[in-house]
């Protein structure tokens, strides 16, 4: 909504810290975070809804990867 309402462009970033340092954990597991940094999206003449598809989608693509990636380096 702040991007919508400035009109400033999103930089979408994909982790998947998740994998190591669980929601609401105290205990943080030892492990390689992968990050990946999208190209900036831009938010010209765009509802907010579309704008978060837009970015929602990039995301979850690149989570795909990241995951298959990290499930492939573990066999």
């Amino acid at each position: 909504m702040l991007a919508s309402k400035t009109g400033a462009p999103i930089l979408p970033i994909a982790l998947n810290s998740g994998e190591c340092w669980r929601k609401k954990g105290f205990i943080k597991q030892p492990g390689t975070i992968s990050v990946r940094i999208g190209p900036c999206i831009s938010v010209e003449n765009k509802k907010t809804s579309v704008i978060l598809q837009e970015a929602e989608q990039w995301i979850e693509s690149q989570m795909a990867i990241i995951n298959f990636t990290a499930q492939l380096k573990s066999v």
